[in-house]
């Protein structure tokens, strides 16, 4: 609940949802902390193997539901890595 006085000094107060006081997007140090690590170098140490999307518009934020995907199944979100060449040889000049 959030209350508060208006110029006419009658109190007011509303409900919110909770989802209007939480944030749905996270940086990367609350997504750490919102997935339970005290570090967020850990986390960023973790999500590198893993294909996590990415918002906004640096791609700096992650969504709390996809959060929440990935630590109940951290295995649908490996990164899947490209494959070198086996006849690629580098050319020296």
């Amino acid at each position: 609940m959030v209350c508060f006085l208006p110029r006419d000094d009658t109190v007011q107060c509303h409900f919110l949802a909770l989802s209007q006081l939480e944030p749905e997007y996270l940086n990367l140090k609350n997504a750490a902390f919102y997935c339970g690590f005290q570090n967020p170098r850990s986390f960023s140490k973790l999500i590198r193997d893993y294909d996590l999307p990415k918002y906004g518009p640096n791609r700096t934020m992650y969504k709390k539901s996809v959060l929440d995907e990935f630590m109940a199944s951290p295995s649908e979100f490996v990164a899947v890595k490209p494959r070198k060449r086996s006849d690629y040889s580098p050319v020296t000049v």
